[in-house]
């Protein structure tokens, strides 16, 4: 007869069963069906989510009903807004893009993405969120009914049947019929384009008026091959001049995508966010803003660094540079100097928010890089100290209400190159000077933006100026002069050609693809307020020693130690023989400007007068005598 086990023998058997069992349940069946349905969802989540809101929707109204079905009343502010977004819907479009891209059909989005600039998007998203507050205003008021139940599924039937059938059914079918049609140009025989045979298409997809084809090349072909066969391409499938773009792939040499734009999806001009004077800083933004809009809607973000603006006549450039204004004037910790070549017929209407006048001549564009070189001496001045006394200072000035970045833009910069070169030797030492200013501008908290015609040497003074520039925008170019400023890098898709006004490309360490974006547009009425509005909220200004040097009356470094001042040219010129300031400033090489500054320091200290314009020194000896 068999022994009869102890019953907490049997208990703890059972139970360790039991619980492994349980465990590998689990952790081999439950838990893998878990994470692969939230990865599933969250994956999908583009393609679900008029499920999710709708689902979305009936949890919220059961809470609401369970907790305070007495203030049904309030789900009346959807229509509400809806009615509002209807009447001024182009005025709330920046607020309201994300709403609109996760909402409107894309078919219905057919203006400018993420943007109410239509009356049937404005009209399709006031009757969606009528219908989504008046059933929750019966939902939570009145309880589940048989009318609730009817409502909600035809509310997910027409809404979102609509979502889906425009956002991903006819979409994805475009992008399987230009992946069918691929068949034929990688077909040795029948391919109208020899650079493509024995290409396949690798991935097809569709996003918002676009269609994206990832092809992997046959072996041996790269992008720069394939890169200017782009107006070909276009023609094969009949669609517009410039409607098709390369996307390399820096992982892999063979792979590259083609963005397909049938449609121009960027008609009209898109007003640009206009942000409040105070409500942005450099240092908040991490010195980024958004210019523009790409394809897709997604936002071009822009880092201020030294920068290059390169773009036939209207093709822009003053159109991006009033949209960078617009936030740099609203910027607390920022200061603006400018120069204009043209006589200041771009930049002299935004002189009230600068800190200094508008240079609007060689003369004066000197004067202006000379006292920003003395601001950035300075300014190295004091890191030094700082880094003497405590070896945990920093680098380079952060910018601060108390301590702001200086950016200064030069427009027409080639008319000062060209006026530079036809100086000799003196205008040698101008362009020197700009060069210095690049090179020792970045630790002090100094950005440059220099906007010219072409990419080229002549137009920019020398290339070492150009190393200094990390960011490049190019706009409209014809093919020759695009092929100058972007080099070899034209073959990978970078082409300023074909370029509509508006319409750039942006290159930087954060931007090595290709992708066309549109910047924004600051209308004049617009410009006069935000100026207005600015100047009333006041402007920043720098450290006393550093805003001295900047408005060129010098400065002393505190705690710094005296330093033999350098002698005096001018006023050893003088002592020689009395002369005009074109006379004196051909004796000395200095530059005229230089020559005007310091004589007008000379005669402040009484070491020198002037006398029917021929200067001498000492002091006037008459009251005649005119300084």
């Amino acid at each position: 007869m068999a022994k009869k086990k102890h019953p907490l023998v049997d208990l703890f058997g059972d139970g360790i069963m039991t619980g492994l069992f349980l465990y590998g349940l689990f952790r081999f069946v439950i838990r893998p069906i878990g994470k692969g349905i939230s990865h599933l969802a969250w994956r999908w989540r583009r393609v679900l989510t008029p499920l999710y809101l709708a689902t979305g929707t009936e949890i919220v109204a059961l809470i609401w009903r369970a907790g305070a079905a007495w203030t049904w009343w309030a789900a009346l502010v959807l229509p509400a807004t809806g009615l509002v977004l209807a009447v001024l819907g182009p005025r709330l479009s920046g607020p309201w893009s994300r709403l609109v891209l996760a909402v409107v059909p894309d078919s219905v989005d057919a203006g400018r993405k993420g943007v109410l600039d239509r009356v049937p998007e404005r009209t399709y998203l006031a009757l969606f969120l009528a219908a989504l507050g008046g059933w929750l205003a019966l939902r939570v008021g009145a309880g589940p009914s048989t009318t609730t139940a009817l409502w909600w599924q035809l509310g997910l039937l027409v809404f979102g049947g609509s979502w889906w059938y425009h956002r991903r059914i006819r979409v994805a079918g475009r992008a399987d019929r230009y992946a069918r049609r691929w068949r034929i140009l990688a077909d040795k025989e029948r391919g109208p384009i020899r650079e493509l045979h024995g290409s396949r298409v690798v991935e097809a997809r569709g996003s918002r008026g676009q269609s994206i084809l990832t092809i992997r090349l046959a072996e041996g072909m790269t992008a720069a091959q394939f890169a200017p066969r782009m107006d070909t391409l276009a023609s094969f499938y009949s669609l517009r001049l410039s409607s098709i773009y390369l996307l390399t792939d820096e992982s892999n040499a063979r792979r590259v995508s083609l963005r397909f734009l049938p449609k121009d999806p960027w008609k009209g001009k898109i007003l640009h966010p206009m942000p409040a004077p105070g409500t942005i800083s450099l240092r908040a933004n991490d010195l980024r803003f958004s210019m523009g809009l790409h394809a897709d809607a997604l936002e071009e973000i822009y880092m201020l660094q030294h920068t290059l603006v390169v773009g036939a006549n209207g093709s822009g450039k003053s159109i991006w540079l009033e949209s960078l204004l617009v936030y740099l004037a609203a910027c607390d910790d920022c200061m603006v100097a400018a120069g204009d070549l043209a006589s200041g017929a771009t930049l002299r209407v935004w002189e009230p928010i600068m800190c200094m006048p508008v240079a609007t001549d060689y003369e004066s564009t000197v004067v202006l890089f000379e006292r920003v070189m003395a601001f950035i001496e300075d300014r190295e001045r004091r890191l030094g100290l700082d880094k003497a006394s405590s070896d945990d200072a920093p680098d380079a000035f952060m910018p601060s209400p108390e301590q702001p970045w200086l950016t200064v833009i030069v427009d027409e910069y080639p008319d000062f190159v060209a006026e530079a070169e036809g100086r000799g030797k003196e205008g040698q030492k101008h362009l020197a000077l700009v060069g210095r200013c690049g090179k020792r501008g970045r630790k002090a908290g100094v950005r440059f933006i220099l906007l010219c015609q072409n990419g080229s040497k002549a137009d920019t003074g020398s290339k070492e100026l150009q190393a200094q520039l990390k960011s490049t925008v190019g706009l409209a170019l014809d093919a020759h002069a695009s092929r100058v400023l972007w080099g070899d890098l034209v073959r990978y898709g970078w082409n300023s050609a074909g370029l509509k006004t508006g319409q750039h490309l942006l290159r930087d360490e954060a931007h090595s693809t290709p992708n066309i974006a549109k910047g924004y547009f600051v209308t004049v009425r617009d410009r006069r307020a935000h100026i207005e509005a600015c100047v009333a909220a006041g402007r920043p200004t720098a450290e006393p020693t550093a805003w001295a040097a900047l408005m060129g009356h010098g400065g002393i470094i505190i705690d710094m130690p005296d330093e033999d001042a350098e002698p005096d040219e001018v006023m050893a010129a003088l002592d020689i023989e009395p002369g005009k300031a074109d006379d004196l400033a051909e004796r000395t090489g200095l530059s005229r400007a230089t020559v005007f500054r310091r004589l007008n320091r000379l005669a402040s200290e009484g070491r020198a007068h002037s006398r029917s314009g021929v200067w001498h020194a000492g002091a006037a000896a008459d009251a005649n005598a005119s300084v």
